[in-house]
């Protein structure tokens, strides 16, 4: 099977993969840990329910609208350059955050936060996608976001908002994205002679890349709908919050394992098996959580839950990757995984309220069915095209 990089590739494999990695890191950080932040400017402004979902939304919207537009602009621009851009505005709107006033500039400031998230994450994802073994630095690069994410989770509530609050919060994120984004001076930069290869290369298999968006945007519906109510689902079976709230710390942790073991595993194993094991696997956490449970169980769901979820999308992103021959519909994955991450839990909560939360677990257990169906059955395809 021919490499991706063959045609469209980067230099240094190990320099794109590390450098993409913390990029995307930096990308999704904000997105990992939203609940937490607009919670925290929530407390900050006295925002009602209304107004958080209007800011997450903006976020979200502003995210979605740079990252595809990325597949008209990557392949003219300097990657290296546009991600210094992307880091800089990111940077100054998070230390805007905790200084604008009034709902509507803030609205505004988490929309260009989103779009400067969503412009670096989409150029780490196309630096990715140009390694050789895609499958394993999708997983790299899944597993700096869960790394980086459960560290801000973990940290911030603790050592950083109680003793400076908003203010604290920002400055402490910032630093950090400017200490990480230093990585952007080893991401490869988007040549002349490189465009001009992209711009001419194969058209084949854009049908294949648009059902594989399809299949992420399914499979982030599906997960992400069900994870929005996994604490309501907790608490319906009596457990504590505070047992709930270390559960859901633990299932953050085996997101990181998820994204590790699909790193370590590659395509060693091909696709086939992969998918059935991380499936059988979501499909069991499901039957935990449709049952009576306790803190133990329930931990358990989690884990599988989160390990699971990461490990799969690194082998669809892989996909997508291997199927896009010139590279330019790659940077698409991004607004594919905030388009599923978005529509999600507005679905789910309408199916909470007109037929409860097993309908939840139903829509996510038909996701995990239905999107490895998808990949399994494209992969098929492009191999004996590839022939």
């Amino acid at each position: 099977m021919q490499s991706n990089s063959q045609t469209a590739g980067v230099q240094n494999d190990r320099a794109a993969t590390s450098s993409g990695s913390i990029i995307s890191a930096v990308g999704a950080s904000f997105f990992l840990i939203m609940p937490l932040f607009l919670g925290v400017l929530a407390e900050e402004h006295g925002l009602h329910d209304a107004q958080i979902g209007y800011l997450g939304s903006a976020y979200l919207a502003g995210f979605t609208v740079v990252s595809a537009s990325a597949v008209a602009w990557i392949s003219k621009f300097s990657w290296r350059n546009s991600t210094l851009i992307f880091l800089v505005s990111l940077i100054v709107a998070c230390v805007m955050m905790s200084q604008v006033q009034g709902f509507e500039l803030l609205m505004l400031t988490l929309a260009v936060m989103g779009g400067a998230a969503g412009g670096a994450f989409a150029v780490a994802t196309r630096v990715i996608s140009g390694v050789k073994k895609t499958d394993r630095a999708f997983g790299l690069k899944l597993l700096a976001e869960q790394i980086v994410g459960a560290g801000l989770m973990f940290t911030i509530p603790v050592f950083v908002l109680p003793l400076w609050g908003l203010d604290g919060f920002a400055f402490c994120v910032a630093v950090l994205f400017l200490f990480l984004g230093l990585s952007a001076f080893w991401l490869p930069s988007n040549s002349k002679d490189q465009s001009q290869l992209l711009l001419s290369g194969e058209k084949r298999g854009r049908v294949l890349v648009w059902l594989g968006l399809l299949g992420i945007i399914v499979f982030m519906l599906g997960l992400s709908g069900l994870w929005a109510f996994i604490e309501r689902i907790a608490s319906r079976e009596g457990l504590a919050d505070a047992d709930i709230g270390a559960m859901l710390s633990v299932g953050l942790l085996f997101g990181a394992v998820g994204a590790a073991l699909s790193a370590l595993i590659g395509d060693k194993l091909g696709h086939v098996i992969p998918h059935i094991f991380g499936s059988t696997l979501l499909l069991i956490c499901f039957l935990l959580l449709a049952k009576e449970f306790r803190v133990m169980e329930f931990g358990v769901a989690a884990s599988l839950f989160s390990g699971m979820w990461t490990f799969l999308l690194a082998y669809q992103m892989g996909s997508v990757a291997r199927y896009d021959k010139d590279l330019r519909m790659t940077v698409l994955i991004a607004p594919a995984v905030a388009l599923g991450a978005t529509l999600g839990p507005g679905i789910a909560g309408s199916l909470v309220d007109s037929s409860g939360y097993g309908s939840v677990l139903v829509m996510a257990a038909i996701s995990v069915i239905v999107a490895p169906v998808i990949f399994l059955t494209l992969d098929r395809v492009y191999s004996r095209s590839s022939t």
